[in-house]
């Protein structure tokens, strides 16, 4: 299941996240796919337990796609040296650090957090902080490494 927020925006305004749709599809091979059996589950913010989103239900055949897509892109990952990892980890660490205040909003109405303050929280994450530091230890390996 994968629920991100988009247009990509970081806003500190709670009503203007709050006008944000979120995706309800699959990640599935680099795209986002409807389930093959098209069923959707209703995700709840407990605190008012009122629908937050209609989500796409992943079922036995969209499992086997997700981990046929994993089996084939394996080969050419582990081929990656250290330093081109690193690039993935830290291209993510941007990623996640541009669009903290939306994941903060998802993880709040997702987790029941009173959305007003404690979204923030999650800007606060050591999250971007440790996959940058990770992404640099590549450079720092010496002798022989399993990476």
């Amino acid at each position: 299941m994968s629920i991100l927020i988009s247009p990509p925006i970081v806003s500190d305004n709670i009503e203007q996240l709050k006008e944000l749709p979120i995706k309800n599809r699959l990640f599935i091979n680099g795209e986002f796919v409807t389930s093959k059996s098209r069923k959707t589950f209703s995700g709840i913010y407990p605190t008012t337990e009122k629908v937050s989103a209609q989500v796409f239900e992943a079922g036995p055949e969209d499992v086997d796609d997700a981990v046929a897509a994993a089996k084939a892109a394996f080969p050419a990952w582990s081929e990656l040296g250290a330093l081109e990892r690193a690039k993935y980890l830290f291209k993510l660490a941007d990623a996640l650090e541009k669009h903290l205040s939306e994941l903060g909003y998802v993880d709040a109405i997702t987790m029941g957090k009173p959305v007003d303050n404690d979204y923030k929280s999650f800007t606060n994450s050591v999250s971007v902080v440790q996959l940058r530091y990770f992404a640099g230890r590549s450079t720092e390996i010496q002798g022989e490494a399993s990476l």
